[in-house]
């Protein structure tokens, strides 16, 4: 499975470790300066994950804008929000519309294991979603089959009477 993780750590030397372990685990990892940066590099290639250490204008208090682009962008990509702003503390990642909200500092650890379960849980629905799709490929081959019985069968009763189309 090709996972990619959009990185948004402005910290250089937690992003390099965290580009890092992200790489040693297999995954394929964007780097971003700036939230307006992940936004933009989202809108090209939508990544697996995205783990994000800022977001917003300021650090005692998340404004009701910064709210609403964290919760739109966490809708399209999910995110796990790793901050030491205050005002983290205050929210709930359902509230944020994010995986997790985990506090700094971090054990990388815990961020390794959060990824890795999100990752596990792509792999399932996506092993869910071929199984799916080879039931449903399944019933449709079932269905032409049974069709084309028919079709069968009405030729041979056409034939039987002399080619009337009306029986």
């Amino acid at each position: 499975m090709n996972v990619s993780v959009l990185l948004l750590e402005d910290e250089p030397d937690l992003r390099d470790v965290l580009e890092l372990a992200f790489a040693d685990d297999g995954y394929r990892v964007v780097v971003c300066e700036s939230p307006a940066q992940v936004i933009e590099v989202a809108k090209v290639s939508l990544p697996s994950l995205a783990v994000v250490d800022f977001w917003g204008r300021n650090q005692t208090d998340l404004s009701e804008d910064d709210r609403a682009d964290l919760r739109q962008f966490a809708s399209a990509v999910p995110t796990i929000l790793t901050t030491a702003w205050p005002w983290a503390a205050r929210e709930t990642a359902a509230d944020l519309g994010v995986l997790s909200i985990v506090p700094m500092p971090f054990d990388l650890d815990e961020v390794s294991t959060l990824v890795a379960a999100w990752v596990a849980t792509l792999a399932e629905n996506s092993a869910r979603a071929r199984e799916d799709a080879r039931g449903i490929r399944s019933r449709m081959d079932g269905a032409l089959q049974r069709l084309r019985e028919r079709d069968e069968a009405l030729r041979r009763l056409e034939d039987t009477h002399g080619g009337s189309s009306q029986l």
